[in-house]
C-alpha cells in the first residue's frame, strides 16, 4: 500500500506549490498542476507527458465531478493521483494490478483523513 501520510502532512504547501508551477502548456490547468506536483513527490516531474495528463483528464470528468465532491477533496485527489503516476514512473508500483490496488485504496484513505480535508465532504 501506498503512504498517503506525507502528501495529507504537507497537503497546503503542495497546493501552494501547484498555483505557482510554471507550465508551457495552457491546458495544465490548476487540477493538472496538482497531478504534476504530486508526481514530482515520487519520480522526476520531467517525466511527466501527455499520457498522464490525458489520464488525470479522463479521471476528473469520470469519477471527480464537482456536484458531488468538494474543491479540497478532489485538489487532494489530483494531488495523490499523481503521486500512483509517478510510483508507477519510478518504479515502485510495478504491475497494474498494484496500481489498481493503490488507486483502490486511496478513497479510504481519504476518507480516513477526511476532516483534515475539508470541512465539506463528499456526499
Amino acid at each position: 500500500m501506498l503512504d498517503y501520510s506525507p502528501l495529507l502532512k504537507s497537503f497546503h504547501q503542495l497546493r501552494q506549490q501547484a498555483e505557482t508551477l510554471p507550465s508551457p502548456n495552457p491546458q495544465d490547468h490548476r487540477r493538472i498542476r496538482l497531478a504534476i506536483v504530486g508526481f514530482g513527490q515520487s519520480s522526476d516531474v520531467s517525466h511527466w507527458g501527455l499520457d498522464k495528463f490525458q489520464f488525470m483528464e479522463d479521471r476528473l470528468q469520470s469519477d471527480l465531478s464537482e456536484d458531488d465532491f468538494s474543491a479540497d477533496w478532489i485538489d487532494f485527489a489530483c494531488l495523490a493521483m499523481g503521486y500512483q503516476l509517478g510510483c508507477i514512473d519510478a518504479g515502485i508500483l510495478k504491475t497494474d494490478e498494484e496500481f489498481r490496488i493503490a488507486d483502490a485504496q486511496l478513497p479510504g484513505f481519504m476518507w480516513l483523513h477526511a476532516e483534515q480535508l475539508s470541512d465539506d465532504l463528499p456526499e
